[in-house]
This record gives structure tokens, sequence and C-alpha cells, in this order.
């Protein structure tokens, strides 16, 4: 990969017209350097080299032609071709496949999920994918940056690979935990439908990024198994152990999200409801202050015979006294109550 020359490998036209490869090769004290497909057997059976080859855009045939080169298991050629997968790993002799997930933002509260499939031997590894590498820049700096320590072992690239992924899921995520916290805010302030939406949308968000992320943990727990013989060693362990727990780290946090998420829609509910309980009580208040104003008037209205002293001047004052006098006394014993 070179600055485009220096920060990434060499391009290559592959079996289809949209595939990429690039390649690196890195023997003795020498930077990455491009090298052809066709040498890539003969170089990755000498220890002093590592060679690295990165496919993107690629149709089965461009697969099937690294793995014919490096001689690679139908199954785990087969697991790469698959549509889509949870992160797994295995074994395969000389060599071990893993598959990871790749986040790509797009736009608010959307992501583009794609599968990142690497094939790890000795002195060789293949990272295969589709959509592009959104961390692939940082990745070629850091190789460029430290040649001797990747030459000794394709753990290291390896390593910086998933580092790289963790440092960019770390930053997506640092970013919704902004967007969870205004949420929150805004649950005590907001009661349109919009923000209920907009509230949904982001419980689902984070509940998938939560998902995608907590599947890697089998994955990442395989490397620091002792039976998992191709990362082995005081030297390479340590990273891989460090790896662990910075997943778990962003695991924990998107689930405490997750929380955050749910307490700010329980936030709203409650607030919607205070709201609606508020409503309700000035409606029965006054319909408890209308009602005997109501039955007064309909006492003087009434067509039945009554006193001449109801149709004088003086009914119309007791009228009036009572249509003040009555609501006022309810509006006393409610208060006395504390009812409002």
């Amino acid at each position: 990969m070179a600055d485009e020359e220096a920060a990434a490998p060499a391009k290559r036209s592959g079996a289809s017209s949209k595939a990429v490869f690039r390649t690196w090769l890195f023997s003795g004290t020498d930077p990455g350097q491009d090298f052809d497909l066709a040498d890539l057997p003969a170089l990755s059976a000498e220890d002093k080299n590592l060679a690295w080859v990165d496919l993107s855009g690629y149709s089965e045939p461009d697969l099937q032609k690294l793995a014919k080169l490096l001689n690679l298991h139908p199954i785990s050629v087969a697991a790469a071709l698959e549509p889509w997968q949870r992160p797994q790993i295995n074994a395969f002799g000389t060599y071990f496949y893993l598959s990871v997930t790749l986040i790509t933002p797009k736009g608010e509260l959307a992501v583009d999920v794609g599968e990142l499939d690497l094939f790890v031997g000795k002195n060789y590894m293949l990272t295969v994918h589709k959509n592009e590498i959104p961390f692939l820049a940082e990745i070629a700096d850091r190789v460029h940056q430290s040649p001797d320590l990747v030459r000794l072992h394709t753990a290291y690239v390896l390593y910086i690979v998933l580092d790289e992924m963790l440092d960019f899921y770390q930053k997506l995520f640092e970013d919704l935990e902004d967007g969870v916290q205004q949420m929150e805010e805004s649950a005590l302030r907001v009661d349109t439908d919009v923000f209920l939406a907009d509230l949904l949308r982001l419980k689902r968000h984070v509940f998938l990024l939560g998902r995608l992320a907590e599947q890697h943990r089998l994955v990442f727990s395989a490397f620091t198994r002792p039976d998992f013989e191709f990362i082995s060693g005081p030297e390479i362990e340590p990273y891989f152990r460090d790896l662990q727990q910075r997943l778990d780290q962003i695991v924990e946090r998107l689930f405490a999200a997750r929380d955050s998420v749910n307490s700010a829609f329980q936030i709203y509910v409650s607030q919607m409801s205070h709201r609606t309980n508020k409503v309700m009580k000035l409606l029965a208040i006054v319909a408890t202050v209308l009602l005997p104003a109501t039955l007064v008037v309909g006492f003087f209205g009434t067509t039945f015979p009554q006193p001449a002293f109801l149709h004088s001047l003086g009914g119309f004052g007791l009228m009036i006294v009572l249509l003040v006098a009555i609501p006022s006394a309810v509006m006393v014993a409610l208060r006395f109550r504390r009812l409002f």
C-alpha cells in the first residue's frame, strides 16, 4: 500500500473488474514492498518473509485465485463467501480462518454492516472484504512504522488490524454516548411524536451495535486459550489479552448506553403520564366546581310551580349568591384537602 503509496498497499487488478488486490511484503529490515501474486507461495514458504494480501470488492473467482495459490481449505473459503455470518474462528492445519464484523456509519443512526475475513498463516495473512475497511489507512501507518516487529510474526499484523477495529468501534460508540445523553436530557422537556420516534430509532440502533460488538467475545477469547497454538508466547499473548479487555469494556459501555436509552424512554413515559394526570386533575376540578352551579341554575330555571320570591329580583340575587358561594366552598374544601 503506498501513501497512498506509503499508506496503502499497491493495487493490482484482479479476476473481476471491481476486485482490488493490495500486496505487502516484509523481509529483513525492508519496509513493506509490493510483490506479484504469482510469487505468493514461494514468498510465504520462507521464514524471513511476511506476505500480506488485501482483497476488496471481490467475487468468488478472485478468492478462489488466492485459495489455489495457498492451498486454502474449501470450508474456510466457503465461509468467506457467505453473504453474512456471525464472527467466528476456525483452525485449518497450518493456518486459521477468522471473520469479524465491519461497522461503517451511514448517516444519523444508520450503519452499513459488512464482514472482514482473515486467513492467517505462519508467514502470510490475507484480509478479504467486500466493503472498504474505514480504518485501513491507520493500519497501514502502524505497519510501516514497525516493519521489524511485523516481520517477526503474523500475529502482530493481526493484532494491529483488530486493535484499529476496536479503536474505530470506540470512536463510533463515544459519539453514540453523546447522543444518548442528549436524549436523556430532552426526555424531560420534549413531548412530541417526533421525539418519541427518534428515541425508538436510537433504542434500536444501540441494541444493534451492542449485539454486533458482543458477538466478537467468543472469537477474542479464543486468542488467549492455551490450546490455540497460532498465538502463543510471552511476547505476543499480552497484546491479545489487552484486545479482549478492550472489547469487554466496549460491550459494557454499549450495555450501559442501552440502559440509558431505556431510562430515557421511561422518563419520557413518566413525563407524559404526569402531564396527562395534571390535565385530568384540572378537568375533574372544573367539573366538580361547575356541577353545583349547573344544579342551581337548573333549579331556578325549572318550569314547575315555584314560590313567587324565586322569580323576583331577590330570587335572582339569591341565585347569584349560590352560584358564587357553592363553587367557592367546593374550591376551599379541595384546597384544604390538598387535592390541587
